[in-house]
């Protein structure tokens, strides 16, 4: 799983998956776009044909549509 922004300590936190912060995409689970202080994850997505092959998180976003909620 690719990651952006800064490192929190998790495993997934390789430095090999790390890309740049993808500013101005939308995150997939809220819709408002990512800017260069955020931080989150560049997931793979199985669509149709004429959709994207990535989408985008926020590292809160994600947490959250998984049961995690980051900051408890």
């Amino acid at each position: 799983m690719k990651w952006f922004g800064k490192d929190w300590g998790a495993p997934v936190c390789e430095k090999a998956q790390h890309v740049p912060t993808p500013v101005g995409t939308a995150c997939y689970l809220c819709g408002k776009p990512i800017a260069e202080s955020h931080r989150g994850f560049v997931l793979p997505f199985m669509g149709g044909p004429e959709d994207t092959p990535e989408v985008t998180a926020h590292f809160f976003c994600f947490g959250q549509s998984v049961g995690i909620h980051p900051g408890d």
